[in-house]
């Protein structure tokens, strides 16, 4: 159930990032070159990850880099929780959803370690 859980999360965010790279952009410090380019790697990893999470033999191999994956990209979260950016160009920021959400990260850190030592 975790796997599933795991790659209803990450397949749909993955193909966000290809269909409105922009509002990801946005949470990237501007000092970061290749911002775009980021944002098509870190989709492209959502999208193995998700697909790797819905197939039994492959999730065990997935837990780790996922769970890898959910930390490179929780500096993103913080900031994007301190500058209070919104998703949207002139768009409505929402700074107490954001700090709330951060701590989600660890139940995604451990479902994904957990999913590469399940033996089902």
């Amino acid at each position: 159930m975790k796997r599933w859980l795991l790659a209803a999360i990450l397949f749909p965010a993955g193909i966000l990032h290809f269909t409105s790279p922009e509002k990801f952009e946005r949470i990237l410090p501007l000092k970061i070159h290749g911002r775009r380019a980021a944002v098509y790697v870190s989709g492209a990893a959502e999208l193995v990850l998700g697909t790797a999470f819905t197939m039994q033999k492959w999730s065990k191999y997935a837990g780790k880099p996922a769970a890898v994956f959910f930390i490179l990209i929780f500096p993103a979260n913080v900031y994007m929780a301190v500058k209070r950016i919104p998703l949207r160009p002139n768009g409505r920021s929402y700074p107490l959803l954001y700090w709330l959400r951060l701590p989600l990260q660890l139940p995604l850190i451990q479902w994904a370690l957990e999913c590469s030592r399940d033996k089902r």
